[in-house]
This record gives C-alpha cells, sequence and structure tokens, in this order.
C-alpha cells in the first residue's frame, strides 16, 4: 500500500483522472482485464510483481471480443511485489534507474510499459 500512495500523490500532482480497482482472489486480474471497457481507459497501471501482469496481459490477450485487437492500451507496472522483473527489465531498456519515482514519470510521460 505504500508504493500506491506514493505513486497516486504523483499521478494526482500531473491531474490524471484514476480508477483504483483492487485484485481480490488469484486470476481476479484475469477477469478484470477480460471485463474492462478498454475505450474508457489511456493505460492499465498495476503495482504488483510479475503474477499479477500476467494475469492482466492474459486477460486482455485472450478476449473473446477482441476489444485488445481494436484498442490496444499501454501497460504500467509499479513494484508491489516479490518480483518486479519486467518493471525492472523496462527501467534498464530505457537506461533508467530502478526506482518507483522512475516507474511513476515513464507513465505519466505516456510510456507505460
Amino acid at each position: 500500500m505504500r508504493v500506491w500512495r506514493d505513486a497516486k500523490l504523483i499521478f494526482e500532482k500531473a491531474s490524471l483522472e484514476l480508477e483504483v480497482i483492487q485484485t481480490e482472489y488469484a486470476k481476479h486480474g484475469t477477469e478484470i482485464a477480460d471485463k474492462l471497457q478498454l475505450s474508457n481507459y489511456r493505460a492499465i497501471v498495476t503495482v504488483s510483481g510479475d503474477g499479477l501482469v500476467h494475469e492482466i496481459v492474459n486477460g486482455l490477450m485472450n478476449r473473446k471480443d477482441g476489444a485488445y485487437d481494436k484498442t490496444p492500451i499501454p501497460l504500467g507496472v509499479l513494484p508491489g511485489g516479490t518480483s518486479d522483473g519486467f518493471g525492472k527489465s523496462i527501467l534498464e531498456e530505457s537506461k533508467e534507474a530502478y526506482s518507483l519515482n522512475n516507474q511513476v514519470h515513464t507513465i505519466i510521460r505516456g510510456k507505460p510499459f
């Protein structure tokens, strides 16, 4: 929760509108991504480790309505799990140091990963 509180302050200073959905059980992220009206969002951002990222990607890629093919949506990841390899890899590729601040600002700049 600390990661989210810190990130939320920065997002709010950037005047971004946020909708927070907290997962409640295994594969809930898959269900959420499968049901979102993607055209209503500019990005999906998780505060998680790699597991929830995989759930979200699976939900998006396996949508029966094909909405992700029509409306691809960027994915941002903030560190919140025991394994944050995905976020670390993207920041390294971007030549940015691994930090919450760098991840949040990458998302704000419109370059979610």
